[in-house]
């Protein structure tokens, strides 16, 4: 749209989950019998609370399903249709996956799976060579992260391996984590329909079809890591969005009709309030800003206003810049702060991200920053306090929503950097 607009920095992810809209037509019209098996997924699938924020809100699990549900129906093609061509398409629609996260990895596990299954009724012959063109087209999309981790010890595999958790105990905190996983699984997916997966799932064992093979590695092999992770750690909701597509494709392929039906309205309230959760507040529930899940995407662009305040006090020759201390209210306060200043992601003992990667702020000797952090703090952390020679405090940021103190932001003006010594990070 040629416009860094809010609009046109969430375009992609319309445009995003609309293709996969039809991608899980296709594959589930393939896989389900025909297009009223594929219109049922379709339907499920936008009516999921998870791919609904997921067409609003531009992340990375936006282009993983994408691509996820592309390669599923390129696989499907190869080992069950026997369509040797089809490895081209799996292999670069897995590269592309691959490009957009690295969770696109746990595919290989459904290509395996449903290989095997494939050999072992006696598939899949003459295959050699397209397959390993495929396992080229995938290798090569991949390459360029790969050499960019060499040469950065690996850090995007380090990132992911902490996500899933650091090491623990099992007993009864890891039943809680792995029962608030379980249970997260019934609100992004909805009740009724997420145990009409189940079911079609069940239905999926006992058949056993070449098809209902190819489903179920879809599915298990996902759950079968989170599931323990989930023991050992916490694990997000979204982590097992992908394998929801097979899931979708077997209970469009299972499911009688009144229990579609039943699941399809029983799933749209959870939809609605996915994308307006101001309805829930409008019931008078009296809900706490840590139960609203939108809660951590607003009140940006006052805090922006508020920062661009008190970059205007300050002199041009001062060349002042912008200091966050996360990397999502640093690139927040990049977009919304008047002028779209360059911010700067400040390390007081974060978690590794990717403005340590960019250019930082260590060669502003003598400039002032305007600092932002969420929470009502006396003095900035001990570590700027150093990093500058002086600071003032700037009136206490507090976004209200409903009439009630909703955020709370400290802003600091800090004069005179002079250099800093980060404490090295807690974790990727």
């Amino acid at each position: 749209m040629g416009r860094d607009t809010p609009v046109a920095i969430r375009l992609p992810a319309v445009v995003a989950g609309t293709a996969s809209t039809l991608l899980v037509y296709r594959f589930a019209s393939l896989v389900g019998g025909g297009p009223a098996a594929g219109l049922v997924a379709a339907v499920a699938f936008r009516l999921m609370p998870l791919t609904a924020s997921e067409s609003v809100a531009f992340t990375t699990d936006s282009l993983l399903i994408l691509f996820w549900v592309l390669s599923a129906i390129f696989l499907y093609r190869a080992v069950v249709q026997e369509k040797r061509e089809a490895w081209i398409g799996a292999g670069l629609a897995l590269g592309l996956g691959l490009l957009s996260k690295y969770s696109m990895l746990i595919f290989l596990t459904w290509v395996v799976g449903a290989a095997c299954a494939a050999r072992a009724r006696g598939g899949l012959r003459g295959h050699g060579r397209w397959v390993a063109a495929g396992a080229g087209l995938a290798l090569l999309a991949f390459v360029p992260p790969l050499v960019w981790n060499a040469r950065h010890d690996w850090a995007s595999f380090w990132h992911v391996a902490a996500n899933a958790g650091k090491p623990g105990h099992l007993g009864a905190s890891g039943l809680a984590t792995a029962g608030e996983f379980l249970g997260s699984q019934l609100g992004i997916v909805t009740p009724v329909l997420c145990c009409g997966i189940v079911w079609a799932l069940v239905r999926c064992f006992r058949e056993r079809s070449p098809t209902d093979v190819f489903l179920l590695w879809g599915v298990l092999p996902m759950f079968a890591m989170y599931v323990p992770a989930s023991l050992i750690g916490r694990s997000e909701a979204n982590w097992p969005a992908a394998a929801y597509i097979a899931g979708l494709a077997a209970f469009a392929r299972h499911a009688r009709p009144r229990l579609v039906a039943a699941a399809l309205i029983a799933a749209l309230p959870f939809t609605i309030l996915a994308y307006d959760f101001d309805l829930v507040h409008g019931l008078g529930l009296g809900l706490k800003p840590k139960q609203d899940p939108t809660t951590r995407m607003r009140g940006w662009k006052e805090l922006g206003l508020a920062v661009g305040t008190e970059l205007a006090k300050l002199p041009v020759a001062a060349r002042p810049f912008v200091l966050g201390d996360s990397y999502q209210s640093t690139a927040e306060l990049a977009f919304y702060v008047p002028g779209r200043p360059r911010a700067y992601c400040a390390d007081i003992g974060r978690r590794r991200c990717q403005y340590d990667y960019w250019p930082g702020f260590d060669r502003f000797l003598g400039r002032d920053a305007v600092y932002a952090t969420e929470g009502d703090i006396p003095r900035p952390h001990h570590i700027l306090r150093r990093a500058f020679q002086s600071y003032e405090r700037a009136p206490t940021f507090v976004y209200t929503r409903r009439d009630r103190e909703w955020r709370t932001f400290s802003v600091f003006v800090l004069h005179g950097f002079r250099g800093i010594e980060p404490p090295g990070y807690e974790d990727y």
